[in-house]
């Protein structure tokens, strides 16, 4: 296969994606695993899924929210 024009590479499949709750305010890293990916055809978007493990609120993020590996170094 021949790329023609280059896109916006995405983020790693194995990089911990960043929550933030709506309802109680909390912001937590979620891995691989403990997530759901779908893909939203409204604006073809990649979306991520969790509950918030503080307040058990339904919890969405853009797949681009993500962070690296520096930040779980950070948090310990």
């Amino acid at each position: 296969m021949k790329i023609i024009k280059e896109g916006k590479s995405q983020p790693s499949r194995d990089t911990p994606v960043r929550f933030t709750c709506k309802t109680c305010g909390c912001e937590f890293l979620a891995e691989k695993g403990e997530y759901d990916t779908y893909v939203n055809f409204k604006d073809l978007r990649t979306t991520c899924s969790t509950y918030c493990p503080n307040c058990k609120s339904w919890v969405e993020t853009d797949r681009i929210n993500t962070e690296g590996d520096d930040i779980m170094q950070r948090m310990g």
